[in-house]
């Protein structure tokens, strides 16, 4: 039986994105994953009171993919503005500074899946393997 994100995270809490402590001054986001399995998947809530607070742009050197569950809105990523809304999937560009921004009045509810390339595609990988980083390092306005 298959079951879409918008089943799988119903019910489910959203933290506020609050991970400002987690930002320098730099803007660079550090989040300790585990070297064995470098990946991490949370929910997040942003309210417009949320994209004020100190570390809302930040970048990193993990890949990241943000899925929308719920709320419209905008996202930066260096020059760039994104819209998006339910049901959008952006892979973001991060090493650029990159956050949701807006002031909607509505909460946002995302997916952000972040993990480290060299679990998908490292030296010794089969070639075909590095198809599937494309969409992250190819900077293309869409896919």
């Amino acid at each position: 039986m298959s079951q879409s994100l918008f089943d799988v995270v119903q019910g489910r809490s959203f933290e506020p994105f609050q991970d400002g402590q987690r930002v320098d001054q730099r803007g660079h986001y550090a989040l300790a994953l585990d070297p064995r399995f470098p990946f991490a998947a949370r929910l997040y809530s942003f309210s417009p009171a949320s994209n004020f607070s100190v570390g809302r742009f930040n970048w990193h050197e993990r890949l990241e993919i943000n899925a929308t569950v719920a709320g419209c809105g905008r996202l930066r990523m260096g020059d760039r503005i994104v819209s998006f809304s339910p049901g959008d999937i952006i892979v973001v560009d991060n090493l650029k500074m990159h956050g949701v921004l807006d002031d909607q009045g509505q909460v946002r509810k995302i997916v952000v899946i972040t993990f480290m390339s060299d679990r998908v595609c490292q030296p010794g990988s089969y070639p075909c393997d590095s198809i599937y980083l494309r969409p992250f390092f190819s900077r293309a306005p869409r896919l």
